[in-house]
């Protein structure tokens, strides 16, 4: 069974148990916050803090109840970023979920005035890149194996619209920089100190 969901448009990593033992463990460490998945957006806007942690509780939207929304009294909801490389238009963020709540990173980054570029339930009109989809791709889950009890770490390939929308905001001087941009989604530590 699958363990877990990605929002529509969401590309990325996912979690399939083969059976229901290793289901169980597997929804046991999203219960308990031990499985660590990281994320990938294109927010819109200039992000004047590079890194932080959102604390916001979420509930259903009160006017809309498809949506979600920052609600006093809602859901506790924790959300950690770090702005890997910044445009005029735009920002490559790095998230990880501390909690998992429905269009969580969506939800924290539209309640920071950054919704995500391509989202058409929280974003806005604004000046953004034109994107094929949502911007947000599920780069990575780390989690114990079931049955081995290893700790894994599997990685989603970066997708090409992703990467097309991501070169097309770069000029030829930030090649490189971009390049350092996305090793940097290669490793956790950068936001762990924010994690507590």
């Amino acid at each position: 069974g699958i363990v877990h969901r990605l929002d529509k448009d969401t590309s990325g990593a996912l979690l399939i148990a083969k059976h229901d033992k290793a289901h169980q463990m597997l929804s046991a460490q999203f219960k308990a916050r031990t499985l660590c998945k990281v994320y990938a957006a294109l927010a819109v806007g200039r992000f004047a803090v590079p890194q932080g942690r959102v604390d916001a509780p979420i509930a259903r939207d009160g006017k809309d109840r498809k949506r979600m929304a920052v609600v006093a009294g809602g859901r506790p909801a924790a959300t950690l970023y770090r702005v890997a490389m910044q445009w005029p238009q735009a920002a490559l963020l790095k998230l990880r979920l501390v909690t998992g709540r429905t269009h969580q990173i969506r939800v924290h980054m539209r309640h920071l005035g950054h919704p995500l570029a391509g989202d058409a339930i929280y974003g806005d009109r604004r000046a953004a890149p034109t994107v094929p989809r949502l911007m947000l791709h599920a780069r990575s889950i780390t989690f114990t194996h079931p049955i081995t009890d290893e700790r894994l770490r599997v990685e989603a390939p970066w997708p090409q619209d992703f990467l097309t929308v991501l070169q097309k905001l770069s000029n030829p001087a930030e090649t490189a920089a971009l390049a350092e941009a996305f090793a940097g989604f290669d490793t956790l530590q950068v936001l762990d100190g924010l994690a507590e």
